[in-house]
């Protein structure tokens, strides 16, 4: 379960749809039977023997990403897109082959609001964190920032586009529920209002294994952000009758 907790204009505001890009167009391994049949049908007998499939031919990845954003169109047209989140696998490393990944995914998504999310902490080391920034930010394309037991418990740095900053938050457990605190969550609230004073759509998005875990965390932060709200708002007026 994934809720999304959009803040814009320092005012929570209505919900918009959200969707990740199918896990075999990011490199997640897939089982064969689970491929829709008219990508199965151009995929060798040899590769469909498989247990799992994590390398696509690229003719096969195209045709992945135009079912995609064909199937994008009506949240586009509506208006009713918030974002589309592309996530990458821990293996998925900063190196010459994953940039020509992220080109191809960038020219066949193109036309959507677009974010990338990385699980592996090398994309955090300084050098590959400016490599991919000066790669997004032509592009148009938000680097999330991620709060998330894959990396250990790193809350990792995000870029942010005129368009877009996207927080995402996933727990920091992986093997039960998880429950955000106050104390967890209270240094996001910094970064979440210094994205809002850059960007125009600022999404805080959780997920939950199992239950309520997602919802409860979701509103958790929304009355944190109010309550942070008011209280810069009170200062504001101190500091102008001063």
């Amino acid at each position: 379960m994934e809720i999304v907790s959009h803040w814009v204009n320092q005012t929570p505001d209505h919900f918009v749809f959200h969707f990740q890009v199918p896990g075999m167009l990011t490199g997640f391994p897939i089982i064969p039977k689970n491929l829709p049949s008219i990508i199965a049908r151009d995929l060798d007998r040899e590769l469909l023997d498989k247990r799992q499939i994590q390398a696509f031919p690229k003719q096969v990845l195209e045709m992945g990403f135009d079912m995609f954003t064909a199937g994008m169109r009506p949240a586009v047209e509506s208006g009713k897109l918030g974002a589309v989140i592309c996530r990458f696998p821990p293996w998925f490393e900063p190196d010459e082959s994953s940039f020509a990944y992220l080109d191809l995914m960038d020219d066949k998504t193109r036309g959507l609001v677009r974010a990338v999310e990385f699980l592996n902490a090398a994309w955090q080391k300084p050098e590959a964190f400016s490599q991919a920034i000066a790669f997004f930010k032509p592009r148009n394309i938000a680097f999330a920032a991620t709060d998330s037991f894959r990396i250990r418990n790193y809350s990792g740095r995000g870029g942010l586009t005129k368009e877009l900053a996207y927080l995402r938050f996933s727990g920091r457990s992986q093997e039960i529920r998880y429950l955000y605190s106050q104390p967890d969550l209270q240094p996001w609230l910094a970064r979440t209002f210094a994205a809002n004073s850059r960007a125009k759509n600022v999404y805080a998005v959780f997920a939950s294994i199992q239950g309520m875990d997602a919802v409860l965390n979701a509103r958790l932060f929304i009355n944190m952000l109010k309550w942070e709200a008011k209280i810069r708002k009170e200062h504001k007026k101190k500091r102008t009758a001063a």
